[in-house]
């Protein structure tokens, strides 16, 4: 792909020290062109295709972001995700750290959780290429293709999804020592993302209220781990 379609933004140092504001600012934005790439681009020979986007920046100098979409066009062939390609073509141009990472497929729970090998209300990063390639301090949104639903993890909690969930992971073992299990995943219903957008001000709040960081990285962490509270406390009380 050209420069000109594997890069769909470029924000320069705009709210370079912050720069999830811009995901408050620009959620529809995002979503809508990470599920043009699904549907323009993606192929998959057992039809679960994704689009993605990941917000990257070049350790704390620019931002710009990236499209990526799934190709696997035949049983055998090297799988291809569209958050490795959105990273991947990141990376290529120098930029090496993700802020966001989203991607965008199907709510079907049956094929999310074939997939998955547990429940899930919208589609996440695959344990297998996506996750590792996945900073722990990336705000990630799983969102619904064709639905406005979504679910935030930080990179770091996301990769130790599979402990909690999956039968043969920690889950059986905590159950055995009479450790709580899990809460399910749930994902917010939020029609055009407008109730998203209106956490942009409360987050830019309670974020210049983060102590003081000698390091990017323990930042970057802090601003996704409050980004990710905030969005779940949209969802409704279980």
């Amino acid at each position: 792909m050209a420069e000109r379609t594997t890069r769909f933004a470029d924000y320069g140092d705009y709210h370079i020290d912050n720069p999830i504001a811009i995901v408050f600012e620009s959620a529809p934005f995002f979503v809508n062109t990470a599920r043009a790439m699904r549907n323009k681009n993606a192929v998959n020979h057992r039809g679960a295709i994704f689009g993605g986007i990941a917000l990257m920046e070049d350790e704390g100098v620019q931002t710009a972001g990236y499209v990526g979409y799934n190709y696997t066009p035949w049983d055998g062939h090297p799988k291809r995700c569209a958050e490795m390609r959105s990273i991947g073509n990141g990376i290529a141009k120098g930029y090496n750290r993700q802020d966001l990472v989203l991607v965008t497929g199907s709510t079907d729970l049956e094929e999310i959780e074939s997939i998955l090998g547990f429940p899930s209300p919208t589609i996440l990063p695959c344990a297998e290429k996506c996750r590792p390639l996945i900073g722990n301090s990336a705000l990630v949104l799983a969102v619904g293709a064709d639905v406005d639903i979504y679910q935030a993890h930080t990179g770091e909690e996301l990769k130790g999804l599979d402990d909690l969930y999956l039968p043969n992971g920690k889950q059986k073992r905590r159950r055995f020592r009479k450790q709580p299990v899990p809460p399910p995943l749930v994902a917010i219903e939020d029609p055009e993302f407008a109730k998203f957008i209106e956490l942009k001000e409360e987050y830019l709040h309670l974020s210049t209220e983060l102590p003081s960081f000698d390091d990017l990285e323990s930042k970057r962490m802090a601003q996704a781990e409050l980004a990710v509270g905030l969005i779940r406390g949209l969802a409704p009380a279980m």
